[in-house]
Protein backbone atom coordinates (compact mmCIF):
# COMPACT_ATOMS: atom_id res chain seq x y z
CA UNK A 1 0.00 0.00 0.00
CA UNK A 2 1.64 3.32 -1.00
CA UNK A 3 0.76 6.55 -0.25
CA UNK A 4 -2.09 6.94 2.77
CA UNK A 5 -4.16 9.87 0.39
CA UNK A 6 -4.41 8.07 -3.19
CA UNK A 7 -5.80 12.17 -4.23
CA UNK A 8 -2.38 13.06 -3.28
CA UNK A 9 0.73 11.00 -3.85
CA UNK A 10 3.44 11.03 -1.63
CA UNK A 11 6.80 11.83 -3.42
CA UNK A 12 10.38 11.22 -1.20
CA UNK A 13 12.87 12.93 -2.83
CA UNK A 14 17.16 11.76 -2.38
CA UNK A 15 19.55 14.36 -2.73
CA UNK A 16 16.97 17.60 -2.16
CA UNK A 17 19.32 20.18 -1.50
CA UNK A 18 20.75 19.08 -4.90
CA UNK A 19 19.74 21.06 -8.32
CA UNK A 20 17.43 18.48 -9.84
CA UNK A 21 16.16 17.48 -5.96
CA UNK A 22 15.16 20.70 -5.03
CA UNK A 23 13.49 21.45 -8.68
CA UNK A 24 11.80 18.66 -8.18
CA UNK A 25 10.50 20.10 -4.55
CA UNK A 26 9.54 22.97 -6.47
CA UNK A 27 7.30 21.58 -9.01
CA UNK A 28 5.62 18.84 -7.14
CA UNK A 29 4.85 21.74 -4.63
CA UNK A 30 0.95 21.62 -3.90
CA UNK A 31 0.46 18.75 -6.28
CA UNK A 32 2.07 15.92 -3.89
CA UNK A 33 2.79 15.37 -0.27
CA UNK A 34 7.21 15.49 -0.29
CA UNK A 35 9.49 14.32 1.75
CA UNK A 36 12.88 15.53 1.01
CA UNK A 37 15.79 13.69 2.43
CA UNK A 38 19.30 15.52 2.53
CA UNK A 39 22.76 14.55 4.64
CA UNK A 40 21.38 17.78 7.10
CA UNK A 41 17.47 17.17 6.91
CA UNK A 42 17.45 21.20 5.85
CA UNK A 43 14.62 21.47 3.20
CA UNK A 44 14.02 25.43 3.19
CA UNK A 45 10.46 25.57 2.39
CA UNK A 46 10.69 23.37 -0.47
CA UNK A 47 9.02 20.09 0.89
CA UNK A 48 6.52 19.56 3.56
CA UNK A 49 8.92 17.49 5.50
CA UNK A 50 12.51 17.06 5.95
CA UNK A 51 14.91 14.26 6.83
CA UNK A 52 18.22 13.09 7.23
CA UNK A 53 19.56 10.52 5.89
CA UNK A 54 23.60 9.23 4.16
CA UNK A 55 24.03 7.14 1.09
CA UNK A 56 26.92 5.38 3.65
CA UNK A 57 24.21 4.44 5.49
CA UNK A 58 21.67 3.15 2.95
CA UNK A 59 19.66 1.25 5.68
CA UNK A 60 18.65 4.38 7.82
CA UNK A 61 16.91 5.22 4.60
CA UNK A 62 15.79 2.29 3.47
CA UNK A 63 14.06 2.50 6.92
CA UNK A 64 12.42 5.79 6.52
CA UNK A 65 10.82 4.59 2.97
CA UNK A 66 9.54 1.55 4.71
CA UNK A 67 7.74 3.74 7.46
CA UNK A 68 6.57 6.42 5.16
CA UNK A 69 5.65 4.50 2.72
CA UNK A 70 5.57 7.10 -0.41
CA UNK A 71 3.82 6.56 -4.00
CA UNK A 72 7.07 7.07 -5.30
CA UNK A 73 10.82 7.57 -4.19
CA UNK A 74 13.41 9.70 -6.69
CA UNK A 75 16.85 8.77 -6.04
CA UNK A 76 18.54 11.81 -7.17
CA UNK A 77 21.05 11.79 -4.79
CA UNK A 78 24.76 10.37 -5.97
CA UNK A 79 28.68 11.17 -5.59
CA UNK A 80 28.09 13.13 -8.69
CA UNK A 81 31.78 14.90 -9.18
CA UNK A 82 33.96 13.03 -11.54
CA UNK A 83 37.14 13.91 -9.34
CA UNK A 84 35.93 12.60 -6.16
CA UNK A 85 34.27 9.30 -7.71
CA UNK A 86 37.83 8.45 -9.71
CA UNK A 87 39.88 9.82 -6.42
CA UNK A 88 38.03 7.40 -4.28
CA UNK A 89 36.11 4.39 -5.98
CA UNK A 90 34.95 2.62 -3.59
CA UNK A 91 33.14 5.51 -2.28
CA UNK A 92 31.31 6.13 -5.30
CA UNK A 93 30.62 2.20 -5.59
CA UNK A 94 29.08 2.29 -2.11
CA UNK A 95 27.17 5.46 -2.77
CA UNK A 96 25.83 4.90 -6.15
CA UNK A 97 25.71 1.66 -6.68
CA UNK A 98 25.06 0.03 -3.07
CA UNK A 99 22.87 2.54 -1.61
CA UNK A 100 21.11 2.49 -5.04
CA UNK A 101 20.17 -1.36 -4.50
CA UNK A 102 19.15 -0.92 -1.32
CA UNK A 103 16.49 1.97 -1.39
CA UNK A 104 15.17 -0.11 -4.83
CA UNK A 105 14.73 -3.04 -2.49
CA UNK A 106 12.74 -0.72 0.10
CA UNK A 107 11.16 0.96 -2.48
CA UNK A 108 9.61 -2.21 -3.66
CA UNK A 109 9.23 -3.17 -0.12
CA UNK A 110 7.03 -0.14 0.46
CA UNK A 111 5.14 -0.29 -2.87
CA UNK A 112 6.58 2.73 -4.27
CA UNK A 113 7.24 3.79 -7.73
CA UNK A 114 11.33 3.99 -7.95
CA UNK A 115 12.35 6.68 -10.30
CA UNK A 116 16.26 6.30 -10.52
CA UNK A 117 18.39 9.40 -11.86
CA UNK A 118 21.44 8.25 -14.11
CA UNK A 119 23.74 10.24 -16.11
CA UNK A 120 24.52 10.76 -20.23
CA UNK A 121 28.01 9.71 -18.72
CA UNK A 122 27.44 6.41 -19.22
CA UNK A 123 28.62 6.96 -22.88
CA UNK A 124 31.92 7.64 -23.76
CA UNK A 125 30.67 10.76 -25.79
CA UNK A 126 32.13 9.57 -28.84
CA UNK A 127 29.08 9.53 -31.47
CA UNK A 128 26.10 11.43 -29.43
CA UNK A 129 22.36 11.36 -30.01
CA UNK A 130 22.76 7.97 -28.33
CA UNK A 131 19.17 6.54 -27.54
CA UNK A 132 18.21 4.10 -24.45
CA UNK A 133 19.06 1.31 -26.82
CA UNK A 134 22.00 2.11 -27.44
CA UNK A 135 25.46 0.00 -25.87
CA UNK A 136 26.41 2.30 -22.72
CA UNK A 137 30.19 2.64 -22.58
CA UNK A 138 31.29 4.53 -19.46
CA UNK A 139 34.28 7.11 -19.28
CA UNK A 140 35.01 7.45 -16.00
CA UNK A 141 34.52 5.60 -12.41
CA UNK A 142 31.58 7.91 -12.14
CA UNK A 143 29.44 6.58 -15.45
CA UNK A 144 30.66 3.14 -14.55
CA UNK A 145 29.33 3.14 -11.22
CA UNK A 146 25.88 5.21 -12.48
CA UNK A 147 25.48 2.35 -14.70
CA UNK A 148 25.82 -0.20 -12.12
CA UNK A 149 23.22 1.57 -10.34
CA UNK A 150 20.54 1.53 -13.23
CA UNK A 151 21.05 -2.48 -13.13
CA UNK A 152 20.28 -2.90 -9.29
CA UNK A 153 17.76 -0.50 -9.74
CA UNK A 154 16.23 -2.31 -12.68
CA UNK A 155 17.15 -5.91 -11.04
CA UNK A 156 15.50 -4.94 -7.37
CA UNK A 157 11.93 -3.21 -8.97
CA UNK A 158 9.80 -2.19 -11.93
CA UNK A 159 12.21 1.24 -11.73
CA UNK A 160 12.52 4.32 -14.18
CA UNK A 161 15.66 4.90 -15.24
CA UNK A 162 16.16 8.33 -16.18
CA UNK A 163 19.16 9.61 -17.89
CA UNK A 164 20.14 13.19 -17.46
CA UNK A 165 23.42 15.43 -19.00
Amino acid sequence: MASENPEKPTWLVTGAQGFLGANAGIYLRGKARTIGLTRTGATPNLFDEGITGDLTHPGEIAEAIIERRPSVVLHAAALASHEACEADPALAERINVDATRVLAQAAQEAGAQFIYISTDAVFDGARGDYTETDEPSPFSVYGETKLRGEQQALNETAALVVRTN
